[in-house]
């Protein structure tokens, strides 16, 4: 296990934060606060392996950022503290309800059957956690640091959020609230109720999780979310225009789109792409990209939120090659013409 920790402090230090941080902050308490049961040894083993794994993750990050950062490249995130925000909260909140299963729709149609499921399979998660760690119902240690780990998980997920300027993703959260299912399944193995109540809760908490994924799919089946994409694509690829800038999520979508064809070099933002210096994003970018220029014509892609935020002056001079109601497409006759006008010169 201290060499699995290991290797995920090395991966950074997200695993740290959703599981070596959680499993030690919840370990405490067991031991320190709560009465003795007769199984004390069992509790000091616990916080004795939650703090050396935490210890070796901490060091294999130690071993990514300082030893390995100076042999290899690889992109490295700065997370700056920042005031309480709320509506980061809410976001992450709402982020959690929609990885239960909440989705939006008319109040007067199957969407609502379903996130009123959600909401029991919420509620069931909450009870389980809080009985487990109040102790209201006789369950063993392993079930109970189980919903300590969680509770704890969810609530620096949470003050993560709050507290820092972290880039929000509804996936980020899937690591945390993958556990949520094996809190109802032990919390309802070992409570002392009927056998059949508890066979039909379990059974009601996986169809509501079965039925949830299967609208979720079928609904991302039904929306063509690359349609815009694929046209800037396609009238690339008729005049052979290969090269070019655009910002990360776009650009890696153009090259999947066109198998391969079309080798965009990506930025972080927008305004980096009007910069001459080094300012391409190190993430999943190929070394070619990074040691040389593209040749020939290139585009630019923007998307119309990132228009506003780009040079103006530079942009109003400039004839959009093609627009849709996504993006907008520059192409400029080399990379050396784009750096003259990037530096006002014709």
């Amino acid at each position: 296990m201290s060499v699995l920790a290991l290797l995920a402090g090395m991966g950074g230090p997200r695993q740290i934060i959703v599981l070596y941080l959680p499993l030690l902050c919840s370990s405490v308490p067991w031991f320190v606060l709560e009465k003795s049961d007769g199984n004390g040894l069992e509790k000091l083993s616990y916080l004795l392996a939650c703090t050396v794994n935490f210890v070796f993750s901490i060091a294999g990050y130690v071993i990514n950022s300082k030893i390995l950062a100076q042999k290899f490249q690889f992109m490295v995130y700065d997370i700056h503290y920042k005031d309480f925000s709320l509506e980061s909260v809410v976001q992450a909140f709402n982020g959690i309800l929609r990885t239960f299963g909440y989705s939006g729709g008319k109040i007067f149609s199957f969407a609502t059957v379903l996130n009123g499921c959600m909401f029991m399979v919420v509620l069931m998660v909450a009870v389980s956690v809080y009985t487990g760690i109040t102790g209201k119902c006789r369950l063993s240690f392993f079930a109970r640091s189980l919903s300590g780990y969680f509770l704890c998980a969810v609530i620096i997920y949470v003050l993560l959020y709050a507290f820092t300027d972290i880039p929000y993703a509804d996936r980020y959260n899937l690591p945390i609230l993958v556990f949520a299912i094996p809190v109802i399944a032990v919390h309802m193995k070992e409570v002392l109720w009927n056998q059949t109540v508890k066979r039909g809760i379990c059974v009601f908490a996986l169809g509501v999780v079965y039925l949830c994924g299967v609208r979720k799919v079928y609904t991302a089946l039904n929306i063509d979310t690359t349609a815009p994409m694929r046209e800037v694509v396609d009238y690339l690829l008729d005049r052979q225009v290969v090269n070019g800038y655009a910002t990360f999520w776009n650009g890696n979508v153009m090259t999947e789109l066109s198998n391969g064809e079309v080798a965009v070099r990506t930025t972080s933002c927008a305004e980096d792409i009007f910069r001459t210096d080094d300012n391409l994003y190190r993430w999943l970018q190929l070394k070619e990209h990074m040691e040389h220029k593209p040749e020939g014509n290139i585009f630019i892609l923007l998307t119309q939120e990132e228009f506003a935020a780009c040079p103006q002056e530079l942009l109003a001079q400039e004839e959009a090659a093609f627009s849709n109601a996504n993006y907008i497409l520059y192409i400029f006759p080399g990379y050396d013409e784009f750096a003259k006008r990037l530096e006002g010169r014709t």
